[in-house]
């Protein structure tokens, strides 16, 4: 009998609801379409006038990093040229990464934006080793071609062999293995020469895979070849120092020094002096 009252109950509380109209459904859904309409109309008005490049600038460009070569004032000028137009809130980072990175003495930029207005751009410069044809090698053996002038340390100039390949990706690969191979020589001849006052101006790989050698004193070494072939120029270093290390012992008793043109070291046993400005350039055995 009670569970009879509490159902009659609960009938009379439903009854006593309000019931909702097919029109009033319909309003309402009408209303709810509204609703988002508006809010997605305002959020693309909203959008639209934040991504007006006058609207929200870049007005700073804050350059960080550790500049030897470039100074921040570079920085933001190549930034300034870059053909696009950006605001702090629509700007490609990866875009301007990828821009920046083409000024030739940078190596790798890092990008950050600081609201409202400031882009942060931290900068890795490339660290020259030598300067090698007409362009600078960097200490990851990557051959560049920036605007030298801006460059304060002395390089040496290194020069090697040119091979023309179809695919300038492989191109760029040859270029550098032979930059660093002549950079390796390098550093062997200057550690022969490190215990005299003779300092390397210009050494040289040439087609015919002939080791020339510029001295800062103006003398020119014509040191030979110890190889057939290109993959070989590092296979024996004992014949090339060989012949500079006698060149270091017997220069001082080497006379007219000043009127030498050139010494070619291409002997087994001494060496050949060549003279300039002279009437009779004949050359003489040492």
């Amino acid at each position: 009998m009670v569970s009879v009252v509490g159902l009659k109950v609960s009938e009379d509380k439903v009854a006593s609801q309000p019931r909702r109209t097919l029109a009033q459904l319909i309003g309402g859904i009408i209303f709810l379409i509204v609703v988002l309409i508006l809010n997605v109309v305002f959020i693309r008005f909203l959008f639209n006038t934040m991504s007006e490049v006058d609207n929200i600038p870049i007005r700073k460009i804050q350059v960080e990093g550790d500049l030897k070569i470039l100074s921040k004032s570079d920085i933001e000028a190549y930034y300034s040229k870059n053909p696009k137009n950006y605001n702090i809130v629509t700007v490609d980072l990866a875009q301007v990464k990828e821009y920046m990175e083409t000024l030739p003495w940078i190596n790798a930029v890092y990008l950050k934006k600081r609201h409202p207005d400031i882009l942060m751009i931290y900068v890795v410069e490339h660290e020259p080793l030598t300067l090698y044809n007409n362009g600078v090698l960097t200490t990851q053996w990557h051959i560049i071609y920036p605007d030298i002038t801006k460059c304060k340390k002395n390089l040496v100039q290194l020069m090697g062999p040119v091979y023309i390949a179809k695919d300038p990706g492989k191109q760029q690969q040859i270029d550098e293995e032979i930059a660093r191979a002549v950079f390796d020589r390098y550093r062997i001849f200057s550690s022969v020469l490190s215990g005299s006052n003779f300092i390397i101006k210009k050494l040289e790989l040439t087609d015919n895979y002939i080791w020339e050698l510029e001295l800062t004193n103006g003398v020119l070494l014509k040191l030979g070849r110890d190889m057939d072939s290109i993959d070989a120029i590092i296979r024996d270093d004992d014949v090339l120092a060989g012949r500079l290390k006698l060149f270091v012992e017997s220069f001082p008793y080497i006379e007219s020094k000043d009127l030498i043109e050139y010494i070619d070291l291409r002997y087994d046993n001494g060496m050949a002096v060549k003279y300039k400005n002279i009437e009779k350039q004949d050359d003489s055995k040492q």
